[in-house]
């Protein structure tokens, strides 16, 4: 009976898979950090921000409730998502102009800067 029960757990334990469904994150120190789900969201252990697990009452006042879990900032989901989803949803770099090429007609050279000519070329700073 012993042999049989012992082979049925050994077969379960090399046959059956295990499904994790969170991921532990830990700090520089080694200590647990952020939990984060198979879904991608993460959330932080040791902290009571906007999205925590719970979020304490105030004990000053007598009866309260617990305080709802104010809503993440753009800035924030931003910077959490940044590694999983790319620049999607990052903020756009503004284009910057063309230089005008030093061939084009309306080429002018700024003579706000200091000019000074050396073997009969002209340099410009």
């Amino acid at each position: 009976m012993k042999k049989i029960l012992l082979m049925f757990v050994f077969v379960c334990f090399t046959c059956l898979g295990a499904s994790a469904d969170q991921f532990l994150m830990y700090n520089n120190a080694g200590a647990p950090s952020r939990v984060m789900s198979l879904n991608g969201y993460s959330r932080s252990i040791n902290t009571f921000g906007s999205n925590a697990a719970f979020t304490p009452a105030n004990r000053a006042r007598t009866a309260a409730r617990v305080r709802a879990a104010k809503r993440e900032n753009a800035i924030n989901k931003y910077l959490e998502n940044a590694g999983r989803y790319g620049n999607s949803g990052g903020r756009t770099v503004a284009m910057q102009t063309q230089p005008v090429s030093r061939f084009d007609k309306s080429y002018s050279v700024n003579r706000a800067q200091k000019t000074y000519t050396k073997g009969g070329v002209t340099f410009y700073n």
